[in-house]
Order: C-alpha cells, then structure tokens, then sequence
C-alpha cells in the first residue's frame, strides 16, 4: 500500500483532493487514491492505537532496559506537564543497546532512507543497506539477508523502535509491514559524528585483519602512533584542514583505514582501531550483520559439562560447608587477604588458587557475602564493625539442595554479578572488594549464556558479541572477555569451546519475560527443571571395598552425598566418586548425631554387604563415642515427659512447624535456631501453652551453621512500577488528545523547552551528550551574526562545543559564552 505524501516527506493539506501536488500527478490505482488510502499515522497515533495492557508491557521492557524510569505523570519535568513524557523515552540509547548488529544495521538504514521524516518502502531500505554495507566493506557472506527484514522490522516494532500500519507492538501486524518509519529522535543517534559508534554500521569500515592490528600499528611513525593515542583518548574525533594533503599524517591514516573521514574537516579514528588502542575487544573487518544461529549441542560435550559442573559444585559445596562455622575475617576495605585465604587451604586440603576461584563463584552467587554472623561463630573471625565473610541464607539453600537446584542456583546468581576481579591487578583492590563491581560487567555475564550458545570450537569469540551486542562489545575489554568465559567453562556451560545444554537453559531462563503478579514463576524453578534434564539420574547404589573405600559409580542424590560426607572423606570427586571411611570420619558422624546404627542401615541400604572390617570399625568406634556433643541453640523446649512433647509437636501445621525450625534431640527435648519470639509464636498459635523460663543450655547434634543475611541487589519488580507503567499509559493518551497536529504528518516534531541560564545551558548540553539526544542551539559565530541550529553534541568542555548540525552534517565548535539559549526537546 502507497501512502501519499508531498515531496518533503508532508502529508497534503486536510480536506483538500488534489489532482496534482507540486508537478506529481497520482497514480489512477485505488491504492493511491487519497479518498482510500488511509494517512500514515504518527508515531504517537500508532502508538495510542494499542492497548492498555500492550502498552503497559511495552513500557515495562523499556524500564527493564534502562534507568531511570521514563518520566511520568507527574514527576514534576517539562514533558509531563504538557503530557508528552513518554514519547522521547520510549526510543533513547537505553533500547538501542539491547538490539544487535543486524537490528542496528535496519535502524541505521531506515534513517539513512528518511524514515525519520517519512515512510519507506522495501527498495529504499534495502538500497539504503546496501549503501552502508559498501561503506563499511562488509563481505557479502556477512551482510543481512533481504528475506530477514520484515522479521526484524517486526521486532523492531515489538520495542517501538519501528512503526507504519502494518506494525504492532504485541506483533499482531499486516502481513505486508512496509511502508515503516521510525520515530525522529533516532536521527541523532545515528549521526555522521555521534560518539556511541557501535550504532553505525560504516564504524567497521577499518580493512585490517585484527590479527594483523598489532604489525601495522607498531610499524607506523611515532608521530602517527601518538596521534593514535591522543585521538583514543580524547573521544576520537580529531579536526583538521589537511585531510585533503596526501603527505600530511592524517591523510595517509585515512588512506590506511586507520580513520575514518566524516566531511571536510573532521576525521574519526576508526573504532576498530580504537578498540584495539583502548584493550578492548575488536570486530571483524567490516562487521558481521547476519543473524547468529546457536551451535547444535553434542551429547558427548553435554556430558563433559555436566562433569565439570558437579566437580565445580563439590568445591563449592566444601568451601561453604567450612565457612559456615569459620567465616572469613574481612580486611578494612572490605575483601579478604591472603592469611585468611591460607587458613581456608589448610581446612579444606585445597590450593590457595582453588579456594579463591570457587570463593569469587561463591561472591558471583551471593552464597557469600558480608554481614553480621547469627548466632554468632564458632571461630571468632569478626572485623573491627563486627561483619564477615560468611555464608548466606542463599548459601544454606545451596547446601541442602539436590545437584540440579545447586547449579541453578550457582549459574543464577553468577549471570547478574557485577564484580570484576581482573581489575584487581590494575587498581590494587583486594579480593571480593566493592569497588570491583561495574554494572557492564553484569551485562556481559547475563549475555554470555547466548554468546556461548552460538560459539564452536573455532568462533572468534569476541567477533560474535559484536554480532550479538554491539553497544557491550564497544565497552568490552579482551581481559573481561576471556576472564567471564573461563568462568563458564567452570560453571559447565562451554566445553573446549562448544556449547553445553545448560547454556541453552539459561539463556532460555534470562531471556523469559516473568509478567506480572507474584503468581509467574520463579526462574530459577524453570531452570532447575532444565537442568536435571541435563544431569544423568542419581545412582542408589555404592560399591564398599575391603579397604574402607566407598565407590559410587555415578551422581549421588542430595540425602546420599550429606550422609557421605558425614561419615567419609572424599579422595576423588567427578560424576564418579571415591570415600573413605575412617575413625575420625566416623567420629565425625557422631558428633551431627549419627550412631551406629543409623550408619549401618545407611551403607546396608546402599550397598550389597558391609566389610566385616568396617563393621567392627562401626562398632569400636561409636562404642567409645558419645552421641551427641555440646553446642548452641536459640531456643530450647523442655516437658515434663515424651508424651507431653509428642502432643506439643504434633499440633503444629508444616507451615507452623518450619517456621519455627524445632528439633528433638531427646524424648522430652526440641531445639530450634529460630529466636525464641518466633518459637512461642508458632506454638501459641497450635494451641499449645509455653511457659518462658530464663536462660538455659542444652545439647544439640552438630555444629550450628552462622549465616549472614543475602544482599539486597536494587532489583525493581513489575508490581514495584506498576503505578508508574499504568501513569505513563494515561499521560500517553492525554497527550493524544491535547497535542496540536504535526505540521508533517510524522509524529516526530518536538515540542522545545528554552533555557537561557549559562548554568542550565551546559547542563542541557551535557544531557544531550550523555544521551545521544539533539538539541537546538542559538550563538553568535566568529563574524558576529546569529545562527540557529539542530545540533548533536560529540565532544564538550568547559571551554568548548563541538556538535554536527543537523541539516548538512558539518562540525562546528561553538565557545560556550557564545551560546545565547538552547532549545531541549520534551515532547
């Protein structure tokens, strides 16, 4: 279907039916034909023609992209008062950094064809990527397929990035989704000169091999080569009269590949070559724009991953299970020294390099944190504010949870952390410190799982997150890169570089939208499902050998493995393991409460016979042991007889009966770590009357675990925002109502708040630049006179402006007590 429109791109005048517009005589098909063809509507149009529900959804995505929330009704901004806010937030760089290269290449297209201003159809687009793929030198086997584009478009759509009668955001369009416009802010983001290059696709236009980077670059004079590093360091933007001079320095560069030239004056240094300067991760020569297709995985590698995350998840099991009685002492800064990290070698029989790898995966999980110990430690290992190291609430669930629920909760936990512990070499930070976490680090963890899916054994890893995520691959540093790989090949998502199952399932797990209502599932439970699909089913059998070694030939269910580390010591771990039973491991066992016959029918039920030699070990050895040995409880019950203590407990609801955690340890005794509050709670709530006396001991089984409680990470909820989303959906509609017609017809002309303050003008200006936005700005050039101009801010300082005007595309520097106001878009 053909829309009409001037040849600028306006709709012609209402109620008019011209026979001829400004030389164009319409085409005598209907579908021409003004009286049938329905206008093009603007973007806000198209995007008040979706419902309520829709429209909260898509407001949702786009909170759960970026920060802040889009202003709404009432925040107090210029744009809702006029009841515009969500419209120019809807498409900022918050959106655009969660498409990758094959989304970005349309949207750059379709502002290279126009369709900020107007309606495109299918050849403009395709004329115009092929234009930018011929710019950049992108190999033909590596440019987007015309067949891609209307799924694309589709999803562009789906995060209003993209609109036109045939597109929805739920995705219930036409068939046919061309003609297609996208909203007029993305202009400026798409700019010649924008700083945010992973947006254009002409920013890999560099020839050189990245193997080849490190010949060329150390070849060139040490003029060139400072250039280089000045232009990296300074935002790459470098102007100069002599691009023109074949024997100037920057000529030649240019020549090379080595900058890009942007007009007369202003070259750019390629951000290829940029990226190589800076340490961070280089894309392929002319970029890759197909759609990554996941790796098939293999059932040998699945097997090999599930292998390598059982050993990793036993090491983590150990390491936990001995801070939970000997926390770490924290250093005044807030990580963990060396002296610490020893004692916990010594402990658990573990290199210093083993337990600081399976204690960052600990960190990465929030199964560690810092925090007050309750109740208080065996081992005394408080900081001068009384804080440790210690293990979490999260951290309990981890160990008593099967295999499936330990991995999901490790690989859970490990995809949203932030801490970088590579940068601890470059900024002389301790281990697990603050201040080697970064937000971006979160966001390459969470794209991992994805990454691997669609690596093998010979994909150059960082050329895919290019493909997959342009705006994180530009802030990615080869060190991150191959550091938080590493860890997936611990956590068994990758094996010799292919991708596992798991890898699918997490990716599944992080890229499910939950909804809204306590009711949507929790994630990890998905991916526990997943994930025990992986793992091989549970082995209930063990070979005893006369020697007191214990063989179980496959993965041991939860129960099975807590017993056996009750009564032995692993010598041998994998989804094979090998135990040894011994007097101290049995002595062990007595003291969380095991006796002798408790072990017996243990290893009877697991195994063909015992040992004669073992039973008599059994034997001996419980007979010179006590059963139970001293420790601390929160909370003691005491009755008069066994028969007062089994009516007490028997009224208990399991609801009741968990929340208040009791425990009998002998016929008129129960124990429970919870305070003493909630126990009576719970009780008088069954009926039963307690009579509170003052402090008493009693004995308990085993060792008493000391958590600290989980962090609190700033996660906001659907339910948290929902005031807002449904606020946002109102100012939306009241802003269709109120708005005056668009002079052409686009929905892409905003309305303009003027400040005049110099305090305000930079802070505007600032604002622009932070956010890939135009502004209109009004100064006084060196001759004096007035001008007016849409600009996009790409450097600024206190002394200077240096912007691309909008209208031709040529730089300008502007001396900030030249400006005299400037114009900020609010609607």
């Amino acid at each position: 279907m053909q829309y009409l429109k001037t040849p600028d791109g306006r709709d012609p005048t209402p109620g008019t039916r011209p026979g001829k517009i400004d030389g164009i005589m319409p085409d005598n098909d209907s579908r021409t034909d003004p009286s049938t063809t329905p206008p093009f509507p603007t973007y806000g149009e198209w995007l008040a023609d979706h419902g309520d529900s829709t429209l909260v959804d898509l407001f949702w995505r786009l909170r759960a992209f970026h920060s802040p929330f889009m202003p709404s009704a009432g925040s107090g901004t210029a744009g809702s008062a006029r009841g515009t806010a969500p419209l120019p937030t809807v498409t900022d760089v918050g959106a655009l950094r969660q498409l990758d290269a094959a989304h970005l290449a349309v949207l750059h297209a379709l502002v290279r064809a126009g369709a900020t201003h107007r309606p495109v159809d299918r050849d403009e687009l395709r004329s115009a990527l092929t234009g930018l793929f011929d710019t950049a030198g992108t190999p033909e086997y590596r440019r987007l397929p015309a067949e891609e584009l209307p799924g694309l478009l589709t999803s562009l759509a789906h995060l209003a990035l993209a609109y036109g009668p045939g597109l929805r955001v739920d995705g219930a369009g036409d068939a046919e989704t061309f003609p297609v416009a996208v909203p007029g802010n993305l202009r400026s983001l798409f700019g010649p000169a924008t700083d945010i290059p992973w947006a254009l696709v002409d920013g890999y236009r560099c020839p050189v091999p990245t193997r080849d980077m490190p010949d060329v670059l150390g070849k060139l004079p040490e003029r060139q080569r400072r250039l280089l590093d000045t232009l990296s360091s300074a935002g790459g933007i470098g102007h100069s009269t002599s691009l023109d001079d074949p024997e100037r320095p920057l000529a030649r560069m240019i020549a090379a590949g080595l900058l890009d030239r942007i007009d007369a004056g202003t070259a750019r240094l390629s951000p290829r070559v940029g990226a190589f300067i800076s340490g961070r991760i280089v894309p392929a020569p002319g970029g890759d724009f197909t759609v990554a297709v996941p790796v098939p995985v293999t059932g040998a590698v699945d097997s090999a991953g599930a292998a390598r995350a059982v050993e990793t998840l036993r090491r983590v099991t150990d390491l936990l299970t001995d801070l939970a009685t000997a926390p770490l002492r924290p250093l005044t800064a807030g990580g963990v020294g060396v002296r610490e990290l020893t004692r916990v070698s010594r402990s658990t029989g573990a290199t210093v390099g083993e337990v600081t790898g399976t204690l960052l995966l600990c960190r990465h999980a929030d199964l560690v944190s810092r925090g007050l110990p309750v109740p208080a430690p065996e081992v005394d290992a408080a900081g001068p504010d009384g804080d440790v190291w210690g293990v979490t609430d999260r951290g309990a669930e981890f160990l008593s949870a099967d295999t499936a629920r330990r991995w999901a909760l490790l690989l859970y936990g490990w995809s949203s952390s932030p801490h970088a512990q590579w940068e601890a070499a470059t900024t002389g930070a301790h281990l697990l410190e603050d201040s080697l976490d970064s937000p971006r680090i979160t966001a390459l963890r969470r794209i991992t799982a994805e990454l691997v899916t669609v690596l093998d054994g010979g994909t150059d890893a960082a050329e895919k997150l290019w493909q997959l995520r342009p705006s994180l691959a530009a802030r990615t540093g080869v060190d991150a890169l191959d550091a938080v790989l590493g860890e997936a090949e611990e956590l068994g998502l990758r094996v010799d570089g292919s991708p596992t199952g798991a890898a699918t399932a997490l990716a599944t797990a992080l890229n499910a939208d939950p909804g809204p209502g306590p009711a949507s599932a929790d994630p990890v439970d998905a991916l526990t499902e997943a994930l025990a699909r992986v793992l091989p089913d549970p082995v209930h059998t063990l070979l005893i050998q006369a020697d007191l070694t214990v063989l179980a030939p496959g993965l041991l269910d939860a129960p099975t493995e807590s017993m056996l580390r009750r009564i032995a010591d692993v010598e041998s771990t994998g989804m094979a393991s090998v135990w040894r039973i011994s007097t101290g491991s049995l002595k062990r066992a007595a003291s969380y409460g095991e006796s002798a016959e408790s072990v017996r029918g243990f290893l009877s039920g697991m195994a063909a016979e015992i040992p004669q030699g073992l039973d008599y070990l059994i034997s001996d050895t419980f007979r010179d042991t006590g059963s139970v040995t001293a420790g601390t409880a929160s909370t003691v019950l005491t009755a008069p007889d066994a028969a007062m203590m089994d009516l007490v407990l028997g009224q208990l609801t399991d609801a009741e009966a968990d929340r208040a955690g009791l425990r009998r340890i002998a016929p008129t005794v129960a124990v429970s770590r919870s305070q003493l509050s909630v126990v009576v709670d719970a009780l008088d709530a069954s009926g039963a009357r307690v009579k509170v006396e003052g402090d008493s001991g009693a004995v308990a089984h085993g060792p008493v675990l000391s958590l600290v409680p989980d962090p609190d990470p700033p996660v906001v909820t659907r339910d948290d925002v929902a005031g807002q989303l449904e606020a946002a959906v109102e100012t939306l509609r009241r802003s269709q109502e109120t708005r005056p017609d668009d002079p052409d017809g686009s929905g892409t002309v905003p309305g303009v708040e003027t400040v005049r303050e110099p305090r305000a003008i930079m802070d505007a200006l600032r604002t622009a630049y932070d956010r890939g936005t135009r502004v209109e700005i009004s100064y006084v050039d060196a001759d004096g006179s007035a001008v007016r101009e849409w600009i996009s801010v790409v450097t600024m300082s206190p002394v200077k402006i240096v912007g691309v005007t909008e209208s031709g595309g040529t730089s300008l520097g502007i001396r900030p007590h030249r400006i005299s106001w400037v114009g900020v878009p609010v609607g």
